[in-house]
């Protein structure tokens, strides 16, 4: 599977670019907000905003003031780790064609933090560039070599080396496991008491330091959240001895954001299979040439060839050729669709038998396939009712929380006269009994898995509110197509004429088909077999009709079959052959 490729940064204003960073961890409301905050005061940025679906954050800032090192720093001083992975990517630089402009490049690349390794084709032209993904991103690259003096964009992405980073939260969570039920299994022996203690601490330290990060920052930068309230707690936990409740919430904070982070993964995993439907170049016509070039270099009105058995690179019009198209991965529709001078196809489709020239319609960024991509990656800005009102309860529950707990230590023993002691530890338990980590993270999680689960069943739905608002709908009214049935062309029935049995009919058929690779032929082969019809394989001057079915010659005979779902009629010495209906 290829890695999604990032857009090259774009002007959004004078010296002014956008560049997107991956995040690892990000993946609630809260922490989009507190990493916008702290991003957004490195000097030189003058706009953040975060993405729960791809787990990037895309930052608008002058290059001259403010460097990617810079913005990934102020990312992990925020709590959140940038995936320090090794990545390749292969760029095509203009005007690379010797040794000394290899040199040139080598030199602009070779200061910049993060570079593991340049291999260079000059014969292809391109350049393949090996990073740390947590130190650059393919833009920086772009705009180093372009201060060389050369000119390149991306070829291809492929896949990061996984690290142990990936897999940090599942280690944590092991260890915390493990060291808390080391300790509630110590604690149930007689002598175990004073060792159980110490592995609940530890399992505390484990599993919570990276809410406690998260916390930390959120405090720094005066945005509290869960985290914080979470940290909290389990200092309070601490500081009552209750060990066992401390370890417990920690665990299970850290099982929910790990549970929550795989289902908005399972969600980036189905965007990506999205990506894989559209090829990455396309054979254009230029001149008397056919050239293949990236599908981001061909312009609106090129004509393109598409072959037999390959994918629609872009969408656009036949001019000429007439073909059957597999449209299944963009509209649903079952069936194929005869395509011919005239129809439009669309980039991601499969074009199955002829050979079509096709005049561009859409640019690679605005092709039917490419809006839809588009459409589910904002699909997560538009949240559901019940999510919205969980993020604001959740913007003001974490002070309220706080602020009741401090009134609870401090107005008994000033106004009352009351021991501090006492009312310090009910504060302390009001803390621990008042995170509400279900109600925040389930609500998103749910959210999310529904928009995964749909998105891996073939279907798009655009938010959070949409998927809510199915949950109302009490009747649902379908117009039959193909898209409602299974997508198996079958014969239905057999209609003799002419004095044919219905036998003969289907064994002729099934002769004159048993050439072809056409879905309906298969439907009449499926029914010969199923009924012992016999029909023999000597088949001369077979010829498939493009548009309209095949002709073969049999004993001497000529046989049509016409592929219209009725019985094709008899001419110049051949016989028609009944056609199947799609069931």
């Amino acid at each position: 599977m290829r890695k999604k490729k990032k857009a090259e940064p774009k002007a959004v204003g004078p010296g002014i670019v956008k560049e997107d960073f991956p995040v690892q961890g990000l993946d609630c409301a809260d922490c989009a907000q507190l990493l916008e905050k702290a991003v957004g005061k490195v000097k030189g940025v003058v706009g953040a905003q975060a993405d729960l679906i791809k787990s990037s954050l895309r930052v608008e800032y002058a290059p001259e003031q403010a460097q990617p090192g810079e913005i990934v720093q102020a990312i992990q001083g925020a709590g959140y780790a940038v995936p320090a992975e090794l990545s390749s990517t292969t760029f095509v630089v203009e005007g690379m064609d010797c040794a000394d402009e290899e040199k040139l490049i080598r030199k602009a690349l070779g200061s910049l933090p993060g570079i593991e390794g340049m291999d260079f084709y000059l014969v292809s032209g391109t350049l393949k560039v090996h990073y740390k993904t947590a130190m650059l991103s393919p833009e920086a690259i772009i705009r180093a070599i372009g201060q060389g003096g050369f000119k390149a964009r991306v070829k291809k992405f492929e896949l990061a080396v996984p690290s142990w980073e990936s897999r940090r939260p599942l280690i944590l969570l092991g260890l915390c496991g493990l060291l808390a039920g080391a300790g509630f299994a110590l604690a149930q022996l007689e002598f175990g008491h004073a060792f159980s203690d110490p592995l609940y601490a530890l399992a505390i330290i484990v599993g919570g330091y990276p809410t406690a990060r998260k916390a930390l920052a959120a405090a720094r930068n005066l945005t509290p959240d869960m985290n914080l309230l979470m940290t909290v707690a389990v200092i309070g936990a601490a500081a009552i001895e209750q060990w066992t409740e401390g370890a417990a919430v920690v665990f299970l904070f850290l099982l929910a954001n790990i549970l929550e982070n795989y289902s908005l993964e399972r969600t980036r995993r189905a965007i990506r299979s999205l990506l894989e439907l559209s090829p990455q170049e396309a054979t254009v016509i230029r001149g008397e040439r056919e050239i293949t070039v990236p599908v981001e270099e061909v312009q609106l009105g090129e004509e393109i060839i598409i072959y037999p058995g390959t994918k629609i690179p872009l969408d656009g019009e036949v001019l000429e050729g007439i073909s059957t198209v597999n449209q299944a991965p963009i509209t649903g529709e079952s069936m194929p669709v005869k395509k011919g001078p005239g129809d439009g196809v669309f980039a991601g489709s499969i074009n199955q038998r002829g050979s079509l020239k096709v005049r561009v319609s859409h640019l690679a960024g605005d092709t039917t396939l490419a809006r839809i991509i588009h459409m589910v990656e904002e699909a997560q800005a538009q949240k559901a009712p019940s999510q919205g009102f969980v993020d604001r309860f959740a913007k003001y529950y974490t002070p309220s929380v706080i602020a009741a707990a401090v009134l609870v230590m401090a107005v008994p023993p000033l106004l009352f006269y009351q021991p501090f002691n006492t009312w310090f530890y009910r504060a302390l338990v009001l803390l621990v009994i008042s995170c509400p980590c279900a109600l925040v993270i389930s609500t998103p999680v749910a959210i999310v898995s529904g928009l995964a689960g749909a998105a891996r069943s073939g279907i798009l739905i655009k938010g959070g509110v949409h998927l809510e608002n199915a949950g109302a709908i009490r009747v649902i009214a379908f117009d039959k197509t193909g898209t409602l049935t299974r997508g198996e062309p079958a014969v239905t029935q057999v209609v003799p004429l002419s004095g044919w049995t219905a036998g003969e009919v289907l064994g002729m058929a099934a002769a004159v088909e048993s050439r072809s690779e056409h879905h309906l032929a298969q439907a009449i082969l499926n029914r010969a077999e199923r009924e012992g019809v016999g029909f023999t394989k000597q088949v001369e001057e077979f010829e498939a009709i493009p548009g309209k079915g095949v002709r073969a010659r049999i004993n001497g005979e000529t046989f049509y079959n016409r592929r219209r779902g009725r019985v094709a009629p008899r001419g110049a010495g051949g016989h028609g052959l009944a056609a199947p209906d799609r069931g």
